[in-house]
């Protein structure tokens, strides 16, 4: 049985990660160096880079810098474990947490269905959240996922 702090309502509002600006930024010049070096034929070269900026850009969009309509801008955990989750287009969605989860000191990644079965992730490095709310998130999601 959880504690009534661990049980009352547990608001989430994650901010911009460093952590994360940096991961973009390895991955980045991770893409251009492999590009760069390996054998495949000139052609394909500029498909493979902008298959792989597309994708990188999209995802920095939704959870570097949060400005994609599916990204979740905030989250409140209900005592009765139901979320609330706002979207980037300010519209607020009741989901459900799902299996896998990573629950982690340095990264939360939670993973979402809402009622209309959309699936929305929410990442937290712990450089997003105060230290003590992303204590209490970690301690909530181990207790209450097993």
């Amino acid at each position: 049985m959880l504690s009534k702090s661990y049980a009352a309502p547990l608001h989430v509002v994650p901010n911009q990660s460093n952590w994360l600006r940096l991961y973009f930024i390895f991955t980045l010049t991770f893409l251009l160096v492999a590009l760069a070096i390996a054998p495949f034929p000139s052609g394909l070269k500029p498909v493979l880079l902008f298959v792989g900026l597309t994708l990188l850009w999209f995802q920095w969009l939704r959870y570097g810098i949060q400005k994609d309509d599916r990204a979740v801008k905030e989250a409140l955990w209900q005592e009765d474990g139901v979320w609330i989750l706002t979207l980037g287009t300010g519209e607020q969605v009741n989901a459900y947490l799902q299996r896998p989860v990573y629950c982690q000191r340095l990264l939360v990644i939670l993973n979402f269905v809402t009622d209309d079965r959309e699936r929305l992730t929410l990442v937290l490095p712990a450089d997003t959240l105060s230290n003590d709310t992303h204590r209490h998130l970690r301690a909530r999601i181990r207790l209450e996922m097993g």
